[in-house]
């Protein structure tokens, strides 16, 4: 016999001993493996349920955060509307203190940036209430705006008083302003007191500012219009931040 032949059939045959070998071996260990296999899932079934229970708990978690912040905007709102009817009702101020007229203002302000924030709520309870405040921020508005003219106009009488100025308001709403005294003859003179001032009048929504010399004379008579003049039932953007005659 060929030894080549020979060699060839033992290497069938080796490779085929090998084959049933590993056969018998894989089929020794399949259940092993199998059961491996099972342990895997069961495993990564477990891990999914973990998951799927914390996502569960964040959702539920978020949703009681949102229903009391929810719970908060409108407790917050409720307050703020008991706070305009007070004000409604009286007017607990100083009205020849500076700092508390402007703290009008400035609450006002205040009431503007919570409607501003909770304006567009997806909460149908808290645009309600919403709508509720800015009826009685404006009928608030309207009655004390006014007011603040005329009480602004003392204060700043007070203040000129020594230069022998007279400041008073005049028509609908006490919207115009008139500064009158011999110092007006001078014409820089109605510059300065209309530059030192015309940035609380626009403030307090003032139309429109008069200087005279002589009441009841149109000698040099000048006026000057409030450029960013505003109407009082309009929404007051910010806080005064600064205090005018400290």
């Amino acid at each position: 016999m060929n030894k080549n032949f020979v060699r060839i059939l033992i290497s069938i045959s080796f490779i085929i001993s090998i084959y049933f070998l590993d056969l018998f071996i894989f089929r020794k260990n399949y259940h092993k493996i199998k059961k491996i296999q099972e342990l895997v899932l069961q495993y990564e079934n477990k891990l999914k349920q973990l998951k799927d229970k914390k996502d569960a708990e964040e959702k539920v978690k978020l949703e009681e955060e949102e229903k009391e912040k929810l719970e908060s905007y409108r407790k917050q709102i409720d307050e703020e509307i008991i706070r305009i009817d007070k004000h409604i009702a009286s007017s607990p101020y100083d009205p020849s203190d500076i700092k508390q007229i402007q703290w009008k203002l400035d609450m006002l302000a205040d009431f503007y940036k919570i409607i501003k924030e909770n304006d567009d709520s997806k909460d149908d309870k808290i645009r309600e209430k919403i709508g509720i405040l800015k009826k009685k921020i404006l009928q608030f508005q309207l009655r004390e705006f006014p007011i603040l003219r005329i009480s602004l106009s003392k204060i700043i009488g007070s203040k000129l008083w020594g230069n022998n100025i007279k400041v008073y308001t005049y028509g609908d709403g006490s919207r115009n302003i008139r500064f009158v005294g011999g110092a007006f003859l001078n014409n820089s003179n109605k510059t300065t007191v209309w530059v030192d001032y015309m940035d609380i009048l626009e403030r307090f929504r003032f139309k429109r500012a008069d200087f005279i010399p002589i009441e009841g004379y149109d000698l040099d008579y000048t006026y000057w219009n409030i450029e960013k003049y505003q109407t009082d039932d309009k929404p007051i953007d910010k806080a005064l931040k600064t205090y005018y005659f400290k």
